[in-house]
């Protein structure tokens, strides 16, 4: 299938934009009848703690001027075990379990890196549900927010999507589509497919101006013109690992900031990861600069949003009021050491567990309306 795929491409006379059927690769373990939490719909054990419990002693949860509030506009998107969720980013919220509303009824196999759009109206997602062609392995699927028990295959160009490894994203209007999959110039790309209708077209490349090797976890730009994304030389946010950003006409590749920005007082310059928008324009990042810490970066000015509280804080998101959302990684108290949901404010202040004692897959999280 290989091959066929790749005899396909190299055929193809497309200057810049090189059409690709993305390939089918790794398969993602299948488990029956889905994780215990919400399996059997949108609820949580009395101990799941989705109670907003401070991030540390003392904290108020951002009440006070300056803080992250206990309330605002926004969701967050996650994988839990073989399901995928969605939480307001309220304190006392709980968590939604997508993939029940997928598949509501009957043994559902895997959901996982569910995404939305900013405006949270749809969702897109790998599965190896919705149709019996992607029993034994995953497929990239869209459904719209009100009805996820609609989901269907992003079919580009009539073929199946397994891109693995890396969230994808969409748009608004749910007709453009973003992913991650084996390149043909690198070893991984991103590409773009469009909806007419029920059609989606062949998907195109847009990282084909990359100047690293491993292209994907994208995030679109709040109006749906641009996006960041992991580049580097390595997959996974290796050695080396940039944020960079292309238009999704595939015009204006740029690196947007690299390990060897970090500000002099830093040590260990490594990998950075995880990139969002904020509504003011600044981009939020995970670098691992003297630890994994998220930084914002607003103009030339390099901010650490990750309080001397927090140790390990990792793969943020922004809300659109423009509150930070990540995975907090061992907190003092925390019984199980997994990443935990998080939310602090704009500026890093006051930040607070919104999801406690849940490891939340470490495959990225979402941040929509």
């Amino acid at each position: 299938m290989l091959d066929a795929v790749l005899a396909r491409v190299l055929a193809a006379r497309v200057s810049f934009f090189l059409p690709v059927a993305a390939l089918m690769v790794a398969c993602v373990t299948s488990a029956g009848g889905g994780t215990s939490e919400g399996s059997s719909g949108p609820q949580l054990s009395p101990t799941g703690g989705a109670t907003g419990e401070p991030a540390k002693p003392g904290a108020t949860g951002g009440t006070s001027s300056g803080g992250a509030p206990d309330t605002g506009s926004g969701h967050v998107t996650y994988t839990f075990g073989d399901d995928v969720f969605r939480l307001e980013a309220s304190r006392g919220a709980t968590p939604q379990n997508v993939s029940a509303l997928i598949t509501p009824s009957g043994a559902r196999k895997p959901d996982r890196r569910l995404s939305a759009s900013r405006g949270g109206g749809f969702y897109v997602f790998e599965t190896q549900n919705v149709d019996p062609r992607c029993a034994a392995s995953s497929c990239l699927a869209f459904a719209p927010a009100a009805d996820p028990s609609a989901a269907k295959l992003v079919l580009e160009g009539g073929n199946l999507i397994d891109h693995a490894e890396s969230l994808s994203a969409i748009s608004n209007d749910g007709d453009v589509v973003v992913f991650s999959s084996v390149g043909v110039s690198h070893p991984r790309d991103l590409f773009v497919s469009r909806r007419t209708g029920d059609t989606w077209s062949l998907a195109v490349v847009l990282t084909g101006a990359s100047t690293f090797g491993w292209n994907e976890l994208p995030s679109l730009h709040p109006d749906g013109t641009k996006v960041l994304f992991d580049c580097g030389p390595l997959a996974n946010a290796g050695d080396g690992g940039s944020i960079c950003e292309i238009a999704v006409d595939g015009t204006g590749f740029q690196t947007v900031v690299a390990p060897a920005n970090a500000p002099a007082s830093v040590g260990k310059k490594g990998a950075l990861h995880h990139a969002s928008y904020a509504p003011d324009g600044a981009i939020v990042f995970e670098a691992d600069w003297d630890g994994e810490r998220v930084w914002r970066k607003q103009g030339s000015t390099l901010t650490n949003l990750s309080t001397s509280a927090v140790g390990n804080d990792n793969s943020p998101c922004v809300l659109p009021d423009g509150r930070v959302v990540s995975l907090w990684l061992e907190r003092p108290g925390n019984a199980s050491g997994g990443h935990e949901i998080k939310i602090m404010s704009a500026a890093g202040a006051e930040p607070w567990v919104l999801l406690a004692d849940r490891d939340v897959s470490d495959v990225g999280i979402g941040c929509t309306n």
